[in-house]
């Protein structure tokens, strides 16, 4: 399931008009958590559409956003949650599988993602392992099983910068020996080079959902302080 097509946008943006109306936030609410930075301002993508220019947001990264911020903000003033959501470092290195998951409502987990996830202690699961994990549940049925550890490993490559970007993309092509992944900061560099993989999802918008599922279960986690860790 291939998600970029030619820069236009597709089913997995909102239009800023879309998502006042799907979460009942007022714009002015919605440029105030910007100014806060509760929203990055990376999300704010400006498109050209047949009526002009118009802003557009990765959809399931700024929904499970406004729906965090909605939930939090009467018990946790803006700037103290603006502080945790923009300093990952603080979050624990480890947190359970089973609570990312059902906090990014993603639907069953798949059997290579469990099977990837066996024998964590306590079935707890690190940033990186649960982005590669929420990517497979989306895009794992269009590739082989036995793709699911190259893309393990090449989805924890991911620089931490990256994670913003929107127009982020996973491609990935069959070789002599298996599948083989990368991720593109700057995917137009592709058609430059006439390069056609077979496989190409935008990964943004997934790098955005899992951030916002797993600030909401650390933000949960009190049982021990957080150690500095690197960040997501």
């Amino acid at each position: 399931m291939l998600c970029y097509a030619g820069g236009m946008i597709t089913e997995n943006w909102v239009s800023k008009k879309e998502l006042l109306q799907l979460t009942g936030i007022s714009y002015g609410q919605l440029y105030r958590w910007k100014r806060k930075h509760l929203i990055p301002e990376s999300w704010f993508v400006r498109r050209a559409t047949f009526t002009g220019q118009e802003t557009f947001f990765p959809r399931d990264a700024i929904i499970e956003r406004v729906q965090l911020i909605l939930s939090l903000k009467s018990e946790t003033a803006l700037d103290a949650l603006a502080q945790q959501l923009q300093n990952p470092e603080q979050w624990q290195e480890r947190l359970p599988a089973r609570q990312l998951w059902a906090a990014a409502e993603t639907g069953p987990m798949p059997a290579a993602v469990a099977d990837m996830w066996a024998g964590r202690e306590a079935e707890q699961v690190s940033r990186s392992e649960f982005l590669a994990g929420l990517a497979w549940r989306r895009w794992g049925g269009a590739l082989p099983v036995d793709a699911v550890q190259t893309w393990f490993a090449v989805l924890r490559t991911v620089p931490p910068d990256w994670l913003d970007y929107p127009e982020l993309e996973i491609i990935g092509w069959p070789g002599a020996q298996g599948w083989q992944f990368g991720v593109l900061q700057s995917p137009a560099s592709l058609w430059l080079g006439g390069l056609k993989p077979p496989f190409r999802a935008e990964l943004g918008p997934v790098c955005q959902t899992a951030k916002a599922a797993w600030q909401a279960v650390a933000i949960t986690q009190t049982s021990s302080p957080a150690k500095p860790q690197s960040k997501f």
